[in-house]
């Protein structure tokens, strides 16, 4: 569909109170409906959208006030022409502002929810649900975890229907942890990647998830460490084991993500270098492409495995490799002819190789980390070994 559906807070059912506020609206920018939804004149706000794919019809989640210290999870269907179907609150007996942070529809129009309630004055917990079509509670859950307060900033369906959530854990030093959970279909969690931070004033937490067709789960957030932010993305396989990280830095120590989305394999994080001055504001986009190695293992008669096929190990001497590559230890990869400078060494080995395409042939940094002014690497079990000019 090129219709657009958006949701926020707007003033309208009375000048003191805010309403959840949707709108649709057709691709040229004007307006079909607006729909409105205020609990007993308190404050409500809207925190997130998402379309039935089955009929069209709009759900809307957020903050909805039953007085003026304690918030409710409501949740608002709408029908296609922005009639209100059906509404579902969440009614925690605490006292504080329940919140939540994401939103999804399944292709059968069931509805899953993550936020976070509160257990008293700074303690709060994560709160899963699954809803039917029609708004009524199929399964709850709840996740305390290792924190005093819990958040939840997105959430997104696996291709397989797990539910993937991103948040926070706030941990003793009062600093925010990066928080990704993964759910089943009936509720049960099954793992939660914490990413710790080692003192005060470090703190970091996951704001955007995507999950790609091999439930590989790519998060970006924010991390903060000596008074700079800067954006971290990590992925994480399925069962939560982090990958790599990478981190994107405002030479001014203000950065700020505002997404991601992954396609044909390459992974996209946008956001805002903020800078000092309003006028030195810029926005970015990060592209980070994997190399995935289909690695056969080639064995002799006896069955020992001998090499990978369609590979070769070859030690470059520094001089023929681009500076640049070898000193970046973010980039493990290229292809040949942007990282081998010496054009008689690539007729060589063009020549030496059965490869046509040889200039696309990927080179891959066997010791990541090493930098060109390294004279010994050393192993995960800590033997130091010497790197020969």
């Amino acid at each position: 569909s090129s219709n657009i559906y958006m949701t926020g807070a707007s003033y309208g059912t009375n000048s003191l109170s805010l309403d959840f506020l949707t709108l649709m609206l057709i691709a040229a920018g004007y307006k079909v409906w607006e729909a409105r939804y205020n609990h007993n004149g308190h404050i409500d706000i809207a925190a997130a959208i998402a379309l039935d794919p089955i009929c069209g019809e709009v759900v809307v989640t957020g903050g909805s006030g039953v007085d003026e210290l304690n918030w409710d999870i409501a949740t608002v269907k709408y029908s296609s022409t922005g009639q209100h179907i059906y509404t579902h609150r969440l009614d925690n007996p605490g006292f504080g502002l329940d919140r939540p942070g994401g939103l999804a529809i399944d292709g059968e129009g069931n509805i899953y929810l993550g936020g976070s309630i509160s257990l008293g004055p700074e303690v709060s917990e994560i709160v899963l649900l699954k809803l039917s079509n029609a708004l009524s509670e199929q399964w709850q859950t709840s996740f305390k975890g290792n924190g005093t307060e819990l958040g939840v900033n997105d959430l997104k369906l696996s291709p397989s229907g797990r539910i993937i959530v991103s948040g926070y854990a706030v941990n003793g030093f009062g600093e925010r942890e990066q928080l990704v959970l993964r759910c089943n279909r009936r509720g049960i969690i099954r793992w939660a990647n914490q990413r710790p931070s080692f003192k005060a004033g470090e703190s970091s937490e996951a704001k955007f998830v995507s999950v790609d067709d091999q439930e590989n789960i790519l998060t970006t957030g924010l991390r903060t460490k000596d008074g700079k932010t800067s954006t971290i993305t990590t992925m994480m396989n399925v069962d939560g084991k982090t990958k790599w990280e990478r981190f994107h830095t405002d030479p001014n120590g203000r950065s700020q993500p505002e997404g991601n989305v992954r396609n044909q394999k390459k992974e996209y994080v946008g956001g805002i270098d903020k800078g000092n001055q309003p006028t030195d504001r810029k926005y970015f986009v990060d592209k980070y492409s994997i190399c995935e190695r289909e690695m056969t293992v080639a064995s002799d008669n006896e069955g020992d495995s001998k090499f990978i096929e369609d590979e070769v190990i070859v030690r470059f001497d520094p001089s023929v490799i681009d500076q640049t590559f070898m000193a970046d230890q973010e980039q493990t990869y290229g292809t040949l002819c942007n990282i081998v400078t010496d054009e008689a060494l690539i007729g060589q080995m063009r020549g030496a190789m059965e490869s046509g395409d040889i200039c696309n042939c990927k080179v891959i940094k066997v010791f990541p980390k090493v930098k060109p002014t390294n004279s010994c690497v050393t192993t995960s079990a800590g033997l130091e070994i010497p790197m020969p000019d």
